[in-house]
């Protein structure tokens, strides 16, 4: 679709998460978003993902001069805000927060001004406030008595404002962290191959050791099936494997190229054409269950 799944009239259908799937399990859930209630539609949409609660700018129990005057309330105000709501919880828990503060204008607070650069561009200074925010919240976070038995998860909704040739073409544009965090542990593991936010739900269930039924588009990170992405922009759709990027633009594809050639300058779809049906199929197969599931509301397989 051209519009969000949180917008479109399918936003009312059942679909799985990880408040939803941990709940039997005695969880309780929160999405904390420090924006002004009702923003993007997430207060409906979490209570349809089955959250107990959405935790706005009207939640908010600090002082409003945290308020940075556009988006909401500052990150790091509200980081601490849910940290004094999960310290009353009865464990376990999950917990979402969706922050603001890395979006235009890109405003710093007073109180963290000395601590960044001042001379750099405006989304650099966004950006550098964002993770000392972050930086701030898991030093206050590790005082705490459930720290040791959580597990973190650190991603992007979207990528930023192009600054380069690579992050403004098909391949960088989609390009976005993502970090598991566990407290204890010591070794860490860059993984290079392909993954994307579906993965995020069957890789975090596998950590937990859940054994029960869900459905999931993603596929568990720390298993060692090939990765793969798929996006979709402008009636055309991409999948991204570890070795390839296909464009296909709903009859045919279109261009293929090596996952080396990061600035997608040649187009192999002649060339290995070989490796083109079988990416097609693939993107076709996941397409045609995407699109029956949403149309009779299956996206839950009973």
């Amino acid at each position: 679709m051209d519009q969000p799944f949180i917008n479109s009239a399918y936003n009312v259908n059942k679909i799985n998460s990880l408040a939803s799937l941990l709940k039997p399990l005695g969880y309780r859930s929160g999405f904390f978003h420090g924006g002004n209630n009702g923003t993007m539609g997430f207060d409906n949409f979490t209570r349809l993902a089955g959250y107990e609660k959405y935790f706005g700018k009207n939640e908010f129990d600090g002082d409003l001069k945290d308020y940075d005057g556009h988006w909401g309330i500052f990150d790091h105000s509200y980081f601490s805000f849910m940290i004094r709501q999960l310290n009353s919880w009865k464990e376990p828990f999950h917990a979402s927060f969706f922050s603001i503060s890395s979006h235009h204008p890109y405003k710093v607070p007073p109180s963290y001004q000395k601590r960044i650069n001042l001379n750099t561009p405006p989304i650099e200074q966004g950006m550098a406030y964002a993770d000392a925010a972050l930086a701030d919240f898991f030093r206050e976070a590790s005082q705490q008595s459930w720290y040791n038995n959580t597990i973190f998860v650190i991603t992007s909704d979207h990528s930023g404002p192009a600054g380069t040739a690579y992050s403004a073409n098909r391949l960088g544009a989609y390009h976005i962290p993502l970090l598991f965090i566990i407290p204890g542990e010591e070794k860490y593991k860059v993984h290079l191959e392909t993954a994307q936010q579906c993965d995020i739900l069957p890789s975090v269930l596998h950590l937990l050791n859940y054994s029960g039924k869900y459905s999931s588009f993603g596929r568990n990170l720390f298993d060692s099936e090939k990765g793969w992405s798929v996006n979709y922009s402008n009636n055309s759709w991409q999948l991204i494997t570890d070795q390839y990027i296909l464009l296909f633009d709903g009859q045919e594809s279109t261009h293929l190229y090596s996952r080396e050639d990061i600035y997608l300058k040649k187009n192999l779809i002649r060339k290995e054409s070989a490796a083109v049906p079988e990416m097609e199929n693939f993107l076709k197969a996941i397409l045609q269950q995407y699109r029956y599931s949403l149309i009779h509301n299956q996206l839950v397989k009973p």
